[in-house]
């Protein structure tokens, strides 16, 4: 599906009547195609390279992690991309001599597969995902954080071989996921995920909280018992299945999750991986989508989480169709500081709606709060075959409507054309920049089908720009 944002970006500045609004493609951001730039390592024919987090660095670059597939004895294994951006979208060429790089892997037999990056106070990069191997089922995935340096290559002090492998085998030769990692001030790094708790398969997971020191080792001091770690799972939540966390400044961490069906929560812990007695009941806050919307099949996703100025809490996520990919919905929930749901926000604290009523596609992809306490999420939106999405942003007001002021509507929608239909195939996370302005990192596809044919995409919309209401 072509799309283009749904206001003309012409400008008619020194008007009398002139508005400031924010939420415009930025022209000086990328090549050829105003407010975009690509990527494509392209280093297997028929293989699946993805999108998997965005940051900036201090020195305003931005840096793309990706999964990509690359040949390995005729076999297709899963690696760590890289690529390095400067600030006005273009390949920086001092990292690696052009822009991009996959990095050494301590074990070239098994599979990398990386679901996001976050960067330790030292400035290096901590890549997490899963290690196992997709052509021997006898190895389960298992937990995979691993350090770079700033060239990209493997930072070998970090756990020995520069990637840690944390196991907490409640059932032996169970798979263990990782969902999120987040850095804490004095180097420790706190693990999100979740874990097969009951032999028989697929009966039974609960998240965890898991705490590795600086150098990638167990931190045994975190969490009950001398275990290193804190399985969080609510009464009844048998596929406690998390997707976000967040570290506050006193050490807190709150995670996000939901049983995929009826059932929705917020954990918080405190400083020492114990759940906050004061936080909702027990440490979770307990909260359902379902009496709002009339969906057949519902099932409740969790995204992600964001922190306002003011403690208040937001579960981004969305709510699919009984297995149909095509047909999902947005949704938020915010919670005050006790665990509660917020009467401020919307309706009585949730809010159910879709980006476009007139497309049965809201996938909601990221969740952030900005500086003005403004709720934005990065969503795919589009058809009802689950692959043709356009790149779609929407923003809040405190008060859960949308805020006009971005855009005039209160979301903006991008269509990439790669020669083909053009589709927006996935959209991992968003970046809010130091201004205000708005950075998408994605995965674009040529035809509209999830074809091998595709590039890595960043979309910049700027932080103002100016129409005037005398125009006609």
């Amino acid at each position: 599906m072509k799309a283009t944002v749904l206001l003309a970006t012409t400008l008619v500045v020194g008007s009398a009547s002139a508005q400031l609004l924010e939420g415009l493609p930025d022209p000086a951001f990328g090549g050829t195609d105003a407010g975009t730039a690509s990527v494509d390592f392209n280093l297997m024919a028929n293989a699946f390279d993805d999108t998997v987090g965005l940051r900036r660095l201090g020195n305003g670059k931005l840096l793309l992690a990706a999964r990509v597939a690359v040949p390995v004895g005729g076999i297709r294994r899963f690696r760590h991309g890289l690529a390095r951006f400067n600030a006005d979208g273009t390949a920086d060429l001092s990292f690696s001599g052009d822009g991009k790089v996959v990095p050494a892997v301590p074990d070239p037999n098994f599979d990398y597969q990386p679901a996001g990056l976050v960067f330790t106070s030292e400035g290096k990069t901590l890549i997490f995902g899963a290690r196992n191997d997709l052509q021997n089922q006898l190895f389960p995935a298992v937990v995979n954080v691993c350090r770079y340096n700033a060239a990209g290559s493997l930072d070998t002090t970090f756990d020995e071989d520069g990637c840690a492998n944390p196991v907490i085998g409640i059932v032996e030769g169970e798979t263990e996921r990782v969902m999120d990692v987040d850095t804490l001030s004095n180097g420790g790094i706190l693990i999100t995920g979740q874990i097969e708790d009951d032999p028989a398969p697929g009966i039974d997971w609960s998240a965890f909280v898991y705490k590795l020191t600086a150098n990638g080792a167990q931190d045994f001091s975190y969490g009950d018992g001398g275990l290193g770690y804190t399985l969080i799972k609510p009464a009844n939540c048998d596929w406690c299945t998390p997707r976000s966390a967040v570290t506050t400044n006193d050490g807190s961490i709150y995670v996000f999750g939901s049983n995929q069906f009826a059932m929705s929560f917020v954990a918080k812990l405190d400083p020492n991986g114990h759940l906050d007695p004061s936080f909702g009941v027990g440490g979770y806050a307990i909260f359902s989508f379902a009496n709002l919307h009339a969906i057949p099949g519902a099932q409740e996703f969790p995204v992600g989480g964001a922190i306002d100025s003011q403690g208040r809490i937001y579960h981004c996520g969305f709510i699919r169709q009984q297995n149909d990919n095509g047909k999902t919905v947005m949704t938020v929930a915010r919670l005050d500081t006790a665990g509660m749901l917020d009467p401020g926000f919307s309706q009585g604290g949730r809010l159910v709606q879709p980006l476009i009523d007139v497309l049965p596609m809201s996938t909601v992809r990221d969740c952030l709060v900005d500086s003005a306490d403004r709720l934005v999420m990065a969503v795919a939106v589009g058809g009802a075959d689950g692959t043709s999405a356009d790149f779609g942003v929407v923003r809040y007001l405190p008060s859960g409507e949308r805020d006009a002021r971005f855009n005039l509507a209160g979301f903006s929608r991008r269509g990439i054309d790669l020669g083909g239909p053009g589709i927006g195939h996935d959209l991992p996370k968003a970046l809010i920049e130091d201004q205000g302005g708005l950075v998408l990192a994605g995965t674009a596809n040529l035809e509209n089908t999830d074809t091998p044919i595709r590039k890595l995409m960043l979309l910049r919309w700027r932080d103002e720009g100016v129409f005037s209401n005398s125009f006609e």
